[in-house]
């Protein structure tokens, strides 16, 4: 729990777990794109890729966000660092 409310308090300070840079969405496959961002993101919080639930469920809300890319990459950043693999770490 209180992961969830550094997280949601300091989105700041988990933001550098990707390069601005990978957060722009140049065209091409967007499923690619979301599904880069994901495993960059775990892999730099855990060391090793997300399981499948873990992976699917941060796709599945990746697909919901709306707005501009960068906002929703943001919001992708906090759910992972949320989930029960980053607290094994």
């Amino acid at each position: 729990m209180q992961r969830w409310r550094f997280i949601e308090r300091n989105p700041w300070a988990v933001r550098g777990l990707l390069p601005s840079a990978a957060r722009r969405f140049a065209g091409g496959d967007p499923h690619g794109f979301r599904q880069r961002i994901v495993d960059h993101v775990a892999v730099r919080l855990t060391g090793r890729l997300l399981g499948e639930e873990s992976n699917d469920a941060a796709l599945a809300f990746f697909d919901e966000q709306e707005g501009p890319t960068w906002n929703q990459v943001e919001e992708v950043i906090q759910l992972v660092c949320r989930l029960p693999e980053s607290t094994l770490k």
